[in-house]
């Protein structure tokens, strides 16, 4: 279970914890604890994003969103909490991870939704015979995806090596004249770059956890 935890006063003596299973808050329901009491649950994404209040017992509050651009965000009677823990590399590794798992969820679903057109329009017949290769493999990553968001470090792994062979095939059909292939091999070079970074601060992040 991770944990964030915030200071309420000056000196760090009262904490506000918020927990969770995994590494990301983001796809789970998220605990608040204070004093090692139990004030509330956020249960899903979407409250996350809404924002919620809890009351504490002085009878202040806290309010609790997850901003755009910013993250989440922690208020206490109208001052933002200051974070004591995870550190910064740690929370950097989390939005490393985060992006790694988006990348492969992107991935997954424009490769299928382009063989589905293909296959359906007979668009682009130069490449029609891959529209059946890309459904799969989109649906491939869909799934690598999944188990990559649980924080499967296997999964990130095959998604590299799995992209890297596919960039490795469009290299191959260049090489035999296929121009067509340029801006694929470029796309996948690139993308290829946030699915290593991902690996070392998920083993990190799952290394903390033990």
């Amino acid at each position: 279970m991770a944990t964030y935890v915030f200071s309420l006063d000056s000196r760090d003596e009262e904490k506000l914890e918020l927990s969770w299973d995994g590494i990301d808050y983001q796809d789970r329901p998220i605990h608040i604890m204070l004093g090692g009491n139990e004030i509330g649950v956020i249960p899903d994404k979407k409250a996350l994003r809404e924002g919620q209040v809890f009351s504490l017992p002085d009878g202040s509050a806290i309010h609790i969103q997850q901003i755009k651009q910013k993250g989440l965000q922690i208020f206490h009677s109208g001052k933002q909490l200051s974070i004591i823990s995870p550190t910064q590399r740690a929370r950097s590794d989390v939005a490393t991870y985060r992006l790694a798992t988006s990348v492969i969820d992107c991935i997954g679903w424009y490769t299928m939704l382009l063989g589905v057109v293909v296959l359906i329009t007979g668009a682009f017949s130069a490449v029609g015979t891959f529209a059946l290769y890309w459904i799969i493999t989109g649906i491939v990553f869909l799934v690598l995806g999944y188990f990559a968001r649980q924080a499967y470090i296997l999964s990130l792994i095959i998604a590299l090596i799995y992209y890297a062979l596919d960039t490795a095939s469009l290299i191959i059909l260049l090489a035999q004249g296929s121009y067509l292939m340029i801006a694929g091999i470029v796309l996948h070079l690139c993308l290829m770059v946030p699915l290593y970074r991902g690996i070392a601060p998920l083993r990190r992040l799952m290394e903390e956890k033990v």
